[in-house]
């Protein structure tokens, strides 16, 4: 080609180019991009031009042109932008997409609103009494050790009925136990005296006594090595000091009622031989730890052909000795570390019926190839349930609750109820109720999985979450009840089909896509497929279809038609609108007790506190959905003359939830003063529901006093330690001599350029070339300990920690661990971390110098001695060539009022007389005679006094 033509040729391009780049930059918006993600808030401008009419919405919303625009909303947006000249012409338009991601979740829950599960409501004490409560608890049990307890709800017919309750025993007053969705367990504290105990459950008036025969000195036998068939017996009591080995062909049986306790990792491994465990569940067979905290190893049947489990009537307790073993134990697929307290390896065979799996300080299960049943079976209080790779898996009427716990922290650690990979075969769950998981119900990569009369309820995450190709997954007649997402389909050529089903109170209903995208994930191929479903009243959306990978709604692989959401749905025609009035009768069948009524409360603040922290916002719950409508009456009564004998009623109304509501939040506003002495927020006449929750009670008290920085930021008295291993010793708690420890340093502490390159922070201390080891073999984990003197601390109610880490840390207060920043969650109970434990992600510059907020329980506040305390925290490095590292916390006490003035006697309008006060850490007692002083505890809070009982004294007693 000629010069000539090619200059033509460059100049013509250029003018399109140009052209181009003006139509794209005639609308311009600065500090916002397309398809970006931005943590907690994003602030932009639309710039306004003379000449033109500009407009802009968020989500609908108009936003000012010329100004900053915070959005700070946690949640997929979009902004359009739309411009005119205002002599009239073209319109130009412009749609920007974005996500506000809640900077302590991050990609967890990108695209939807951060959620937390609420509060459980108990259920209507008629609905209870329709059930047979069963407990189980041994016959007979050794003195010195925590008694198991396990209970479960039966309809009529035999099948689980799903309602929360609280099971009391007048004989252990302090061991209430929570019964979540028809299932529970608890701990009776161990006997010391010979005898029999009468553990008396009452649940909604109807009372199921279990006599349990107390052994002063059993005679233990002792079992370890290897041995060939054995028969253990009825009634025996066996202890495991290590590791037991049944060698092939061998059968072991232990009969009703034997107790086997097992030492401090102790395990039992069938190579190539049976376990039979016969228990029942008047007399179990029991496994439990010869001490709490220290848990035992698991049971592990080997790739050996022959190996099996087969276990009736038995209580499984404290198991998953080691955080780590999947680290050191190769060829198993699990997204968790901790032992397992039965794996069941290739080939190998576990069956279980009316089995309580509970209070473990690892895994539940993990099963590689072999076969694993489960029947009327209890899983509650383990990292998770337990991954299962391939082989076969079915479940038939269990319960899989509180996974790890039952608090409200957010952990993104794969503390699912189960993780499913059939990568051939079909795995069938039916009629399984899962409740309160760290993250997803039920999460799965592969394979056939059927989920059928399910319930899954209260998961920080999905429900169900099937993604990854080869993925068929089916729901038939199941509920996603108040979960983050009911089901989700997800990445890759995953098909999941859901027919009448319902989705009730989550943030998403039904979802096609998740939360991943590039570079992550980034293909999205399957199907879901949503027939003759409902889902309505979702925080979000009932059904929704957008990913991150195109940043694009899929309907083109979402297949939803014959079911009822709460509003139309332009994209997903076929569908109807929710009418109470005519569709509430399909609600009835997937009530746990049909069409009866249903517990309504108030939740979400404590059932007393000082009036300075009366909210004027209340949340009314149901214990579930119901085909009828609910109301009750609500009524606030108040002291606000000091000298007047009652209290006046402040505010009163009705409440009222159409079908299949749940929620509904009042506002009753009060501007607290020092007239105000009392509140009591009550409900009352409930129409199909019955009151479950007791009153809230608001009182004057002194002011707290104020907060105080026990340990500030940048603080100096620091030790630590960087030796390319963890410390000996117990290093995390009180007393420990501190040798070999770099004393008296300032806090922040690390090495690199910490934060912004352009405006870094300036480190207290900075540690030494070989403690910060080479640029490709980084130490990987720094030890600090600071010490922290207090002559109050009986006074303190809570302490405030805010961690700056790079890049992630576990926090120790006297030696109980606090919490993890951005590392593995590990074991729950008596596990710790190791040296080369890496940090979950790589923290950028920005989250370098954050301090993120760690949550410390009460327990731990309690735990606090006067004197001389300790904080410990271990740091870690994502991986060995980091440039960098930091920490530094600041840690905050706020305090109970003065205890003068938070006591009382108050009497309500209708004449009934109370007795009331404020301090947690009181205990009431009671006497006759002003002697004999009997201790009063789980009272309620105010004590209702009735007239016409024989005269009483009470005090107070901390």
């Amino acid at each position: 080609m000629k010069s000539s033509a090619i200059l033509r040729t460059l100049l013509v391009t250029l003018a399109l180019l140009a052209k181009t780049s003006t139509a794209m930059a005639t609308i311009t918006v600065t500090g916002l991009t397309n398809q970006s993600r931005y943590n907690d808030s994003v602030t932009f401008t639309i710039a306004a031009e003379a000449g033109f009419t500009t407009t802009a919405n968020v989500d609908g919303t108009s936003v000012a042109i010329g100004s900053p625009v915070t959005i700070s909303s946690v949640r997929y947006h979009e902004l359009a932008v739309q411009k005119q000249p205002t002599a009239g012409g073209a319109v130009e338009t412009a749609l920007l997409k974005f996500i506000v991601r809640n900077s302590a979740r991050i990609t967890t829950e990108d695209g939807i609103p951060s959620f937390t599960p609420p509060p459980l409501v108990d259920d209507a004490p008629s609905a209870l009494t329709a059930g047979t409560l069963t407990v189980v608890a041994p016959a007979s049990f050794p003195a010195g050790l925590p008694i198991p307890v396990a209970t479960y709800l039966r309809n009529s017919a035999g099948q689980p009925l799903w309602l929360n309750g609280n099971v009391q025993s007048a004989n252990f007053p302090g061991q209430p136990l929570r019964l979540i969705r028809g299932w529970g367990s608890a701990f009776l504290p161990a006997a010391t005296t010979v005898g029999t105990l009468h553990y008396d459950a009452t649940l909604a008036g109807h009372t199921t006594d279990k006599s349990i025969s107390i052994e002063a000195n059993p005679t233990w036998t002792d079992k370890t090595g290897t041995i060939a068939t054995q028969d253990w017996g009825s009634n025996a009591r066996i202890h495991l000091s290590g590791v037991l080995t049944i060698s092939p062909g061998s059968v072991l049986t232990i009969g009703a009622g034997t107790v086997v306790r097992l030492d401090a990792a102790a395990e039992i491994v069938a190579n190539g031989a049976a376990i039979n465990l016969n228990g029942t569940l008047t007399n179990p067979v029991i496994f439990l730890p010869s001490n709490a905290s220290q848990p035992w190893g698991g049971i592990r049947l080997t790739s050996t052909s022959g190996s099996r489990l087969t276990a009736t009537g038995t209580i499984f307790t404290g198991s998953g000795a080691d955080p780590l073993w999947f680290n050191t134990h190769a060829g198993y697929g699990t997204h968790r570390r901790e032992q397992a307290c039965v794996l069941v390896d290739t080939a190998a065979n576990a069956s279980l019926t009316n089995c309580f799996i509970t209070a473990h300080a690892g895994q539940a299960f993990n099963l590689k190839n072999g076969t694993l049943s489960l029947t009327d079976c209890l899983i509650q209080r383990v990292t998770t349930g337990g991954q299962m790779n391939d082989g076969n898996f079915t479940v038939l009427r269990c319960g899989l609750i509180e996974i790890p716990d039952s608090t409200t922290n957010f952990v993104d650690g794969d503390n699912d109820g189960f993780y499913l990979e059939p990568n051939a075969g079909t795995y069938n769950l039916t009629r399984l109720v899962v409740a309160q998981t760290k993250d997803d119900g039920l999460d799965s990569l592969a394979g056939n999985i059927i989920v059928r009369d399910c319930w899954l309820e209260n998961t920080f995450h999905e429900g169900f979450s099937p993604a990854a190709a080869g993925h068929n997954s089916q729901n038939h007649n199941t509920v996603y009840f108040h979960c983050g997402q009911g089901l989700e389909q997800g990445f890759d050529a995953c098909n999941t089909s859901a027919d009448n089903c319902l989705a009730v109170g989550c943030m998403n209903g039904f979802r096609s896509g998740d939360n991943y995208g590039p570079p992550t994930f980034s293909t999205y191929t399957g199907l879901m497929t949503v027939t003759n479903s409902i889902s309505i009243y979702n925080a979000f959306h009932d059904v929704w279809g957008y990913e991150w990978a195109s940043w694009t709604y899929r309907t083109n692989r979402m297949s939803v038609t014959g079911n009822l959401f709460t509003e139309a749905t332009p994209l997903h025609s076929g569908n109807a609108v929710w009418n109470p009035a005519s569709d509430a009768t399909r609600l009835t069948a997937f009530m746990p007790a049909g069409g009866g009524p249903v517990g309504i409360a108030i939740t979400g603040t404590a059932r007393q506190l000082p009036i300075t922290e009366y909210p004027g916002q209340f949340d009314l719950r149901l214990s579930t959905f119901s085909a009828n409508p609910v109301s009750a009456t609500y009524q606030l009564i108040g002291k606000t003359d000091p000298a007047a004998a009652t209290e006046s009623v402040l505010a009163t109304g009705t409440v009222s939830f159409s079908p299949g509501e749940t929620l509904k939040r009042i506002t009753l506003p009060i501007t607290p003063s020092a007239a105000i002495s009392f509140l009591q927020l009550s409900l009352t006449q409930p129409v199909n529901a019955e009151v479950t929750g007791t009153e809230l009670s608001f009182y004057a008290t002194p002011p707290s006093p104020a907060d105080a920085i026990i340990i500030p930021k940048a603080a100096s008295g620091w030790l630590y330690q960087a030796l390319r291993a963890e410390p000996s010793g117990n290093w995390r708690g009180l007393p420990y001599p501190e040798t070999n420890w770099n004393i008296n340093k300032t806090a922040p502490i690390g090495f690199g350029v910490v934060g912004p390159t352009t405006a870094p922070i300036t480190l207290g201390t900075t540690l030494t070339a070989t403690e910060q080891g080479s640029s490709t073999n980084r130490t990987l984990a720094v030890y600090f300990r600071r010490h922290f003197n207090l002559t109050n601390a009986f006074e303190i109610k809570a302490l405030t920690l805010k961690l700056m880490r790079d890049d992630g840390a576990v926090v120790y207060v006297n030696g109980q661990q606090v919490g993890r920043s951005n590392i593995d969650s590990g074991a729950t109970t008596g596990g710790f971390i190791g040296y080369s434990t890496l940090a979950a992600t790589a923290v950028d510059a920005a989250d370098e110098i954050t301090y993120y907020p760690v949550e410390v329980d009460p327990a731990i506040v309690s735990a606090l001695q006067e004197g001389d305390n300790v904080i410990a925290v271990e740091v870690h490095q994502f991986n060995a060539t980091s440039s960098d590292l930091s920490f530094d916390l600041e840690l905050t006490a706020s305090y109970h009022p003065p205890t003068d003035g938070v006591t009382g006697l108050g009497r309500t309008t209708a004449g009934r007389h109370y007795l009331y006060w404020l301090d947690p850490r009181w205990t009431l007692q009671t006497s006759d005679t002003l002697s004999n002083w009997q201790p009063l505890p789980n009272t309620p809070n105010p004590l209702p006094l009735t007239t016409d009982q024989s005269r009483k004294f009470y005090r107070w007693q901390r």
